[in-house]
């Protein structure tokens, strides 16, 4: 099965108290690819609101390995999840264990 990005959607959430300090490479983000911008002052889920047509489509296909890569812009003892999401922004897969943010001790 093949999923556009407009349709699946990877995310980074941190707790709402935090900070998001990220930046999506590939796939890439929902336009406009705000990733820097913090959380506190952006809309969940993916820190913009969808647009009517997303141009910036990739299509995946189910059951490939698929390496997620960002950018971090500064170390900080945060956290992150990513989760695949449909067309309606429901959780279909989550892809980091799910117990508890992942990386939250990464730095020293």
């Amino acid at each position: 099965m093949l999923c556009a990005a407009s349709s699946v959607i990877f995310l980074l959430l941190l707790p709402t108290t935090g900070f998001a300090h990220v930046r999506l490479i590939y796939p890439p983000a929902r336009y406009p690819a705000l990733d820097f911008i913090s959380n506190q002052h952006s809309t969940s889920p993916c820190g913009v609101t969808k647009p009517a047509k997303d141009t910036s489509s990739v299509w995946i296909r189910s059951g490939q390995p698929l390496n997620v890569t960002w950018f971090s812009s500064a170390p900080y003892h945060g956290g992150y999840r990513i989760e695949l999401l449909d067309e309606t922004d429901e959780t279909i897969a989550l892809l980091t264990d799910g117990t508890n943010f992942v990386g939250v001790n990464d730095t020293s």
